[in-house]
Order: C-alpha cells, then sequence, then structure tokens
C-alpha cells in the first residue's frame, strides 16, 4: 500500500510511521518542491520517517513569496524542525537542498544543541569551494530557458508545456539568484558522519568536489557514485535509497563511529 506525503504543517510534507526510529529530512533542489520525494516512503522501511520540506513559492504554495535571503530561511526551518527532534533525524539533500540541508544542520546544532545522525549530501560540491559553473541567474530569458533545458531537471513533458515552464523558470531564476551568490560562513566541523552521493557523467559537479565534503565533518566521509547526470536522483531513486538505509541502519552507524 502506498504510503502519501500528507501535509503536516506548511513546510512539513510527512510519510506517517507509527513508531520511527529516526526521520529523515529532505530538502529539494532549485525550483522543486516537496512532491521529488514523493516516493521515497515506500522505499524506506517502516522505522524511518520522511520529512519532505516544502518551501514558500513551490507547487500548492506558489502564491506565498518565495525566501529571498538564506538566513531568514535556515532560521524558519530550523524552527519547523525543532518539534521533530523528540527522534532522531537525518539530512539530505540535492544539489542546492544538499547546501540547505548543511546549513540547517548547522542551525540545529548552534541554536538548538542537536545535530542529524548523518548529513547526506547529492550532486553538489563542498560549500567553502568556489563556484565551478558559469551563474545563470541573471541570463536573458532565452538563455536561461536553454540552459535550464540543458540541465535535464525537468521531465520532457513539463519542458514542452509552456504554463508549466513558465512557473518552473521563474522558481528557478529565484532559487539560481539565492545559491548562486551563496557565501561560505566558516563553522566548526559537525560530528555526524558525511554520504556524499554523485553521478558518474555529472559535468557540474567533480567528484573531487563531493571529497571535499571531509572537510566539513569530525567524522567518517563516505563517497558514492551512481550511474547518471547530475539529477541522477530521479532515475536512480531505488539505489539512493537503498545506500541510504545502508548508511542508517544500527550496525553501519556503529561502523562509522569505531
Amino acid at each position: 500500500m502506498r504510503t502519501h506525503l500528507t501535509v503536516d504543517s506548511p513546510y512539513i510534507r510527512r510519510g506517517v510511521r507509527t513508531a520511527p526510529r529516526l526521520r529523515l529530512v529532505c530538502f529539494p533542489y532549485a525550483g522543486a518542491g516537496a512532491s521529488v520525494y514523493q516516493t521515497w516512503p515506500d522505499l524506506l522501511p517502516d522505522d524511518i520517517e520522511v520529512l519532505a520540506v516544502q518551501l514558500p513559492g513551490r507547487e500548492e504554495r506558489k502564491t506565498e513569496p518565495a525566501f529571498l535571503e538564506l538566513g531568514p530561511m535556515v532560521q524558519v526551518l530550523g524552527a519547523v524542525l525543532r518539534p521533530y527532534l523528540q527522534v532522531p533525524i537525518a539530512l539530505f539533500g540535492h544539489c542546492a537542498g544538499s547546501l540547505l540541508a548543511y546549513e540547517v544542520a548547522g542551525e540545529l546544532r548552534d541554536r538548538f544543541g542537536t545535530q542529524p545522525q548523518h548529513l547526506f549530501v547529492s550532486a553538489q560540491a563542498a560549500p567553502h569551494l568556489p563556484p565551478r559553473n558559469r551563474p545563470m541567474h541573471a541570463l536573458p530569458d532565452r538563455e536561461f530557458r536553454a540552459a535550464v533545458t540543458e540541465l535535464q531537471g525537468a521531465p520532457p513533458e513539463v519542458l514542452a508545456a509552456e504554463d508549466l515552464m513558465s512557473y518552473l523558470l521563474s522558481c528557478l531564476r529565484q532559487d539560481f539568484t539565492l545559491w548562486e551568490q551563496y557565501t561560505y560562513q566558516p563553522r566548526p566541523p559537525l560530528d555526524c558522519p558525511i554520504t556524499a552521493f554523485g553521478g558518474d557523467k555529472d559535468d557540474r559537479v567533480a567528484l573531487t568536489d563531493l571529497a571535499e565534503w571531509k572537510a566539513h565533518t569530525t567524522g567518517q566521509l563516505r563517497l558514492q557514485v551512481f550511474d547518471g547526470g547530475h539529477f541522477f536522483i530521479t532515475e536512480r531513486g531505488e539505489q539512493v535509497t537503498r545506500k541510504i538505509v545502508e548508511c542508517l541502519t544500527p550496525a553501519t552507524q556503529a561502523g562509522w563511529l569505531a
């Protein structure tokens, strides 16, 4: 039976579990909403509960103004997640969602004294590295659309639908404006292990840049490569979630700490 992501709050879509031992908080990539994780509850065991973050300006919240600054967004998400911290959490983000997951992890530690058990980052260079790609947010509309299409982050039916593309391009431009101006603020490394996922055909994020996430944990870093480009998670969801489960099993967690 399919487990749906239900609206738990304006910011949280939840794949409800009766007695989870851990909650996996999932942050969407630029321009996307919580629905990108709608299949994940069925791909994870019954003791892991999915919390998918839904930001304003996305999907059914599309009429709400999006965050234009990182600081307020991170502070709000920290407060939103606080009621869920009675169960251990892990954080997952893809692309810009990885940076958001990292920033929220720091917020939870610095503000509430709680760190995730594990941080999963996907298709995103370590935050302290300089940008490797040409900025897109200020491109003229035609060039911006061409660059977005080249990323192959949307299904063909969306790319072919003018109304959907108009909405998507607006969301993406806002997000690219925010994240392409991201400035890393040095902070002590997290104590939790980090697993960095990458695609072997991703021409935007080098595997060497994924390996640089080691600077942000006092624990271990594991690098896991999948077959695919920048948006490999859309085609490799089962493999990605299987690897997440492997990392979050008690036996593996004990090995991380050994």
